[in-house]
């Protein structure tokens, strides 16, 4: 998959899916599944136009929602998506102050693919119409609402991981380095990988059925977010107990992957009863992944 900044860096024709495309939900997929099919029974390249930071980062810093993926998670679904070409544009005062004729003279050599929802050009106040040539894809909606990242964070908020995983497609996943945390788990006989939170959209407080992944395996996950109420910590805190794995991974990149919910966090008024939550939370981990392949 090629990787460019500017539109003018596209093939002479491509089929292009255009979008903030923030978190790559079914609706998302329904417009780059779209924009495929067209591209590959043209026989020219398949192109995906989006930005490298959210358009909010600049309009409204103040407003900005939690990041669904980063990136590099963003980068990487492209390519598993069979993605030739990636525009990821900077969204700055130049791009901004484009009318919607502006734009739409950018592309005007290609197809463009986008959501029925799509607005864009100064003050938002193009729509599709504006395009020489562009197919429109209807809202996808589940359970009678539109699918939308807006939604997705919400039920992620919710710690609704099953309908976060309808939504997506998949299950909703945080990337990051494994942090030194204080140790206790360690203590408690059940040793965590600590995550930044960083930007991401977090899940809601609770303990968590899920998975972890690294150097290309995975392996089943007890995971843990919140402020650890039995020690009081102030700061979120994502912590993972990885079960079969043994080695180091401080400093190390990993992901977590969010299956669903166990329990709320509870505050333990003694070591004993922390622990012995612990081992229930680990039996019941194990027995999910029973019959549910990594």
């Amino acid at each position: 998959m090629l990787i460019m900044k500017h539109l003018s860096e596209l093939s002479e024709q491509v089929i292009l899916a255009v979008g903030t495309f923030d978190g790559y939900h079914l609706g998302h997929q329904a417009v780059l599944a779209k924009a495929m099919k067209i591209a590959r029974e043209q026989d020219v390249p398949f192109a995906v136009m989006t930005f490298a930071r959210h358009p909010l980062e600049y309009l409204h810093p103040e407003a900005v929602p939690n990041k669904l993926m980063d990136l590099r998670q963003r980068r990487m679904f492209c390519i598993k998506f069979g993605v030739d070409e990636l525009v990821e544009i900077d969204f700055n005062k130049e791009f901004a102050d484009l009318s919607a004729e502006d734009f739409a003279n950018l592309v005007k050599k290609h197809m463009v693919v986008v959501g029925e929802n799509f607005t864009f050009g100064r003050n938002r106040q193009g729509k599709f119409d504006v395009f020489d040539s562009v197919e429109v894809c209807p809202l996808l909606k589940i359970d009678g609402e539109a699918v939308s990242s807006t939604r997705v964070r919400r039920e992620i908020a919710a710690g609704n991981m099953e309908s976060v995983h309808r939504l997506l497609g998949r299950d909703y996943s945080i990337k990051g380095e494994v942090l030194h945390g204080d140790a206790r788990g360690q203590f408690l006989g059940f040793p965590t990988a600590n995550l930044s939170v960083g930007e991401y959209c977090l899940p809601g407080y609770g303990v968590y059925i899920g998975k972890a992944k690294y150097a290309g395996r995975k392996y089943p996950a007890m995971i843990n977010v919140g402020l650890n109420p039995t020690f009081t910590l102030n700061i979120p805190r994502i912590e993972a107990h990885i079960i079969g794995f043994e080695g180091d991974l401080y400093g190390k990149r990993i992901r977590l992957d969010f299956v669903k919910k166990m329990r709320d966090e509870i505050k333990f008024y003694n070591i004993k009863d922390l622990i012995n939550q612990l081992k229930e939370d680990k039996k019941n981990t194990c027995a999910y992944f029973e019959n549910v392949v990594l």
